[in-house]
């Protein structure tokens, strides 16, 4: 009797286990599917196609080289006045380093 009630006890174990990696597994596509939801609005609001193309490339190849390596399109050009401050070229002779120790 007593193997009985362990047998079905690692029974009802196992079963809320698996019961609860389906919740998991259900929670997880969900929101997967809302993420997609999400790229895909904001991709119609922008006006650009939603395609996977967009997810294929790797992230350096989307935003282009890294700043200061002089491969970027507009290097030599001269900065334009109303460009946001993190696209304006910075001046190669400011070095300002500060350190202190506590």
């Amino acid at each position: 009797m007593a193997d009985t009630f362990s047998k079905l006890f690692r029974t009802v174990i196992v079963a809320a286990v698996a019961l609860a990696g389906m919740l998991m597994a259900a929670v997880f596509i969900v929101s997967t599917a809302v993420a997609f939801g999400v790229v895909y609005l904001l991709a119609r609001l922008a006006g650009k196609p939603a395609t996977i193309e967009i997810f294929r490339r790797a992230p350096w190849q989307r935003r282009g080289p890294a700043p200061g390596t002089g491969a970027s399109p507009g290097a030599g050009a001269p900065p334009r006045k109303n460009a946001p401050v993190f696209l304006r070229p910075k001046p190669a002779d400011v070095i300002d380093v500060e350190v202190r120790e506590i």
